[in-house]
């Protein structure tokens, strides 16, 4: 029996192996593939970009919207493609992977981007590796720190929360017109929702537990998993799923000051009160959201007054209609935001112009 079993997991270990190698013999022959296709596809007068160490293709969006727009000034004579590794003139990379990697690329204008907490209380230790923001590393570095932390001239604040609802290229028209949206009116028939995968630095356990006493918490993710109409209704859309709820319990996964992500954004753009935590509660995006418009609270310690002050303003309608009295934002909201905007818009048109330069610089020759 005992020989048995052996002969059982030794061809489960061989199989395994096996498994593996094949596995990877085909993604090496996928990406030989990719690379000699880009390879006999080179045109250098067509600017190549690289994302490395992405996990989806969201934060894409925030730097080709760039190479859109400078295409567009352009008159269409700038053309730019993604590929994968062959000389790439622009890399830009993220968290999720070694930070080895950025020194495989040999050209110089290298970006780094980050939509997650990479300070010590980060959720992954992973991302701890890039708690600098990779300021020596890069031409441009855009963050969450605050930049009276963070002092390199190449890096910017322009964190998650922002990116989801501003585009590089907004002025200050397409800024208040983003603005004016927010505060979804639609009568709301329910509490509260919490919209989450993990728990994992305990923000939300406890003001869960503490607000279930109050009334139902819809819960579409996996944490607390109790609703299926998110999928099922709203076809994952987020912000108007939320659109039925009085509350938001959205804390970030960790709390270090300046790492604010679209979570108080969209809970505000649905037209619910937040139930926020961050590194900086008190003030998250000062000069542009109105502190005043959301419940802060502290994790480590719910406070009577934070759930008695829910509890009231669910049971009236009065209270409730009079929160969203207040102004969402401050009046210099239009004018931070737009100072984001314009700082990453330079440092970007630089880089461009840099790597165009040196291009046709190469082709006289």
């Amino acid at each position: 029996m005992a020989l048995k079993y052996v002969y059982r997991k030794l061809f489960c270990n061989v199989y395994i192996k096996i498994k593996e190698t094949l596995q990877k013999r085909r993604r090496l022959a996928i990406e030989k593939k990719e690379h000699n296709k880009e390879k006999r596809g080179y045109d250098p007068n067509v600017i190549r970009i690289a994302f490395v160490n992405y996990s989806g293709h969201g934060s894409f969006i925030l730097f080709t919207s760039v190479f859109d727009q400078f295409v567009t000034y352009s008159n269409n004579r700038l053309k730019y493609m993604v590929v994968k590794k062959y000389r790439p003139d622009i890399v830009i990379f993220s968290v999720f992977g070694d930070k080895k990697e950025i020194d495989k690329f040999d050209t110089p204008y290298k970006i780094f981007n980050t939509g997650e907490n990479v300070s010590e209380n980060a959720i992954a230790d992973d991302y701890k590796q890039y708690f600098d923001n990779c300021v020596n590393e890069t031409k441009l570095s855009v963050g969450f720190d605050f930049e009276n932390t963070c002092t390199s001239d190449n890096y910017i604040r322009y964190p998650l929360g922002l990116q989801c609802f501003f585009r590089p290229f907004f002025n200050k028209d397409d800024i208040k017109k983003k603005l004016d949206e927010f505060g979804s009116r639609d009568l709301k028939q329910k509490f509260c929702s919490l919209i989450s995968r993990h728990d994992i630095r305990q923000t939300r356990t406890a003001m869960y537990e503490r607000l279930s006493e109050i009334g139902r918490i819809d819960c579409p993710s996996a944490l607390f998993h109790n609703d299926n109409t998110l999928k099922t209704e709203f076809n994952d859309n987020k912000c108007l799923y939320l659109r039925q709820y009085k509350f938001n319990i959205c804390p970030e996964n960790s709390l270090t000051k300046g790492y604010v992500t679209e979570k108080l954004w969209e809970a505000l753009y649905s037209g619910c009160i937040p139930i926020y935590a961050c590194g900086n509660t008190e003030d998250p995006e000062p000069g542009i959201i109105n502190p005043d418009i959301f419940i802060g609270f502290n994790p480590n310690n719910i406070d009577d007054a934070v759930v008695k002050e829910v509890k009231l303003l669910n049971e009236n309608e009065r209270l409730l209609k009079s929160w969203w009295e207040k102004p969402i934002f401050c009046d210099t909201a239009v004018d931070k935001i737009y100072e984001i905007l314009q700082k990453y818009n330079k440092k970007m048109y630089e880089i461009i112009e840099n790597v165009i330069q040196e291009k046709q610089a190469k082709n006289i020759k």
